[in-house]
C-alpha cells in the first residue's frame, strides 16, 4: 500500500496574521478548516487569478534578493520526478510562470521560493 506524500504535509496557512484570528508570533499556522470560504470559483488554469490578480514587480521566482538561493522550479520538479512525487499539474504552471507569480502579492514582500 502506497501513502500519498500529499498527505503527510499539514493542512494549514501561514500568515503574519489575518483579521478575526488571535496572534500568537510573527509567523503562524491557521487551521484550513477553520478559515473562510473563498468567495471566487479556482480553477487549475488560474483564470482567477488572470482576472482577480494585479501584476506586481518584485514578486516571483526571477525577483529574489541576493542572499537568497531557492532552487529553480526545474530543479524542484527533477528532484521531485527522481523520488516518483508527482507535482500537482496547477503548482508546476505557477512555478514555470512569471507572470501568474507577479500576481501572488506577499504579506511581508518576500519572493517565491519553491
Amino acid at each position: 500500500m502506497s501513502v500519498n506524500p500529499w498527505s503527510t504535509l499539514p493542512h494549514v496557512w501561514t500568515s503574519i496574521g489575518l483579521p478575526g484570528f488571535e496572534r500568537h508570533s510573527t509567523y503562524q499556522d491557521y487551521k484550513l478548516e477553520d478559515m473562510p470560504r473563498i468567495p471566487i470559483t479556482l480553477d487549475d488554469e488560474f483564470e482567477w487569478l488572470i482576472k482577480s490578480g494585479m501584476p506586481f514587480r518584485g514578486i516571483g521566482l526571477d525577483e529574489r534578493d541576493e542572499y537568497a538561493h531557492p532552487l529553480p522550479a526545474s530543479e524542484v520538479i527533477a528532484f521531485a520526478q527522481a523520488a516518483h512525487v508527482e507535482l500537482p499539474t496547477a503548482f508546476v504552471a505557477f512555478m514555470n510562470s512569471p507572470e501568474l507569480q507577479s500576481r501572488i502579492h506577499s504579506c511581508t514582500d518576500c519572493y517565491l521560493d519553491p
